[in-house]
This record gives C-alpha cells, sequence and structure tokens, in this order.
C-alpha cells in the first residue's frame, strides 16, 4: 500500500478510536450533568461515525462475501444515521425553538436519504464502491452541509464566546470547545471535497495530486482526532448549559 493510502487509514483508524473514547466521555458527561438527551445524542453522532467509518473498509477488505457486503452496507447506513443526527443535535443544541432548525434538520435529512437511494441505484456494489460517480459526488455534497451548519453555529457561538470571555464574562474552556468544534467540522467538510477530488484527479491523469489528496484526507482526520480529543479530555469541565 502506497504511503498516502497509509496515511488515510491512519487518519480513519485514529478517528474511529477517538469516536469511540468520546462517546464514552459524553455518556459520563451525561451521567454528571443530567442533560443525558443533548450529550447522549452527541455521544451516538460521533461514535456511530467512528464506527462505519471502520465497518467501510472491513466489509471491502472481507469482498463480495455472504459477511463482507451486509458489513459495509452496514457502514454506510450508519454513516448516514451519523450524518443525520448531527443535523438534528445541531437543531437541538443551538436553534431549538426556531421553525429554521427545524427546517435545515428535516433538509439535511432529505439530502441525506435522497443521495443514498442514489447511490443504491447507481452504484452496482458498496463493496467495489466507485467514488467517481457523479452519486458519489452528491453523497459527499450530502454530507458536507450538516458539516457547514455545525461549523457555522459553533464558529457563531465562538466569536460571541470570544467577546464574552474578553469582558470577563465567559468561560475559557467553552470558549475553546466551539473554536476546536468548528475546525473539526470545516475539516469535514475539506474531507468531503478531497473524497471529490481524488477520482476527478485519478481520472484526468494527475496520479501525484490524488496521492496528495489521499493523504490529505488522511491528515484531516488526525486533526479532527485532535480537536475531538482535545476538546473533550483536555478543554477544563463541560459546560453548565447548552447554547440555545
Amino acid at each position: 500500500m502506497e504511503i498516502a493510502s497509509w496515511i488515510q487509514v491512519l487518519g480513519t483508524l485514529t478517528f474511529g478510536a477517538v469516536g469511540a473514547a468520546a462517546g464514552f466521555r459524553l455518556v459520563v458527561m451525561a451521567r454528571a450533568s443530567g442533560a443525558f438527551g443533548v450529550h447522549g445524542l452527541a455521544a451516538a453522532v460521533i461514535c456511530i461515525g467512528g464506527a462505519s467509518l471502520l465497518l467501510i473498509p472491513f466489509g471491502k477488505a472481507l469482498g463480495e462475501t455472504a459477511f463482507g457486503i451486509p458489513v459495509t452496507l452496514a457502514g454506510e447506513c450508519l454513516m448516514r444515521v451519523a450524518m443525520v443526527g448531527l443535523a438534528v443535535f445541531v437543531w437541538r443544541v443551538f436553534r431549538p425553538a426556531s421553525l429554521l432548525g427545524l427546517a435545515g434538520a428535516l433538509t439535511c435529512a432529505a439530502l441525506v436519504g435522497t443521495s443514498f437511494a442514489w447511490e443504491l441505484v447507481a452504484q452496482s456494489s458498496f463493496v467495489r464502491y466507485d467514488p467517481s460517480l457523479p452519486s458519489a459526488f452528491g453523497t459527499q455534497a450530502a454530507f458536507a452541509v450538516p458539516f457547514a451548519w455545525s461549523a457555522f453555529e459553533t464558529g457563531s457561538h465562538w466569536l460571541g464566546s470570544r467577546r464574552r470571555a474578553a469582558l470577563g464574562l465567559g468561560d475559557a474552556a467553552t470558549t475553546e470547545r466551539f473554536l476546536l468544534w468548528a475546525l473539526a467540522t470545516t475539516a469535514f467538510i475539506g474531507v468531503c471535497a478531497l473524497a471529490v477530488a481524488i477520482p476527478v484527479l485519478a481520472g484526468r491523469g494527475a496520479p501525484n495530486a490524488a496521492a496528495l489528496a489521499t493523504a490529505g484526507r488522511g491528515a484531516l482526520y488526525l486533526a479532527i482526532s485532535w480537536c475531538v480529543w482535545r476538546g473533550l479530555f483536555r478543554a477544563g469541565p463541560a459546560p453548565a448549559h447548552q447554547p440555545s
């Protein structure tokens, strides 16, 4: 396996491991704060997303067998459940009383569901997934939408929290968490963009650029893993109240 692919595998596995640890941490935080609904949803999103990234390559490695096919499909389904869960999380945390927030969550769910239906028709097999098909590009675009929404909301709250902290009215740990999550979700948008760039570059006879993009995806997963780890294990105690 070439170096670029190894970097991508390393990044994916690291995020899967950090996601499992983060999920456990969020459950502990939920028990301590009594806000299991919010923390539980966050734990589910991170754990499910990490699990999907582990199941898909594992299923593909097994090939089109009685075990490989359902494992791969399970990973694909879980990835989309995580995307919808992220949209619901952003709605419930940042805009719980807003019809616009509900509309945003429903729009994200519709985009993810529609793109999955397209993939089921277009792909001959998820084990032999073709990332160069238009349906694959549509999937990455659908995934990028909830990440972009999350990045916008957390980035906005980071700016507000930063101003409050400068006046001595905010909490530094909370401010850092907003920044880390904004960076992580922005990096996920980059992961989606590079997933489109890789087959395009390869198809245009630019293997070196495609390999660089592949390594870039792995590097982004490593950066996301650091942000999640830092935010949950190093940024201090959890905030007492969730944004609304």
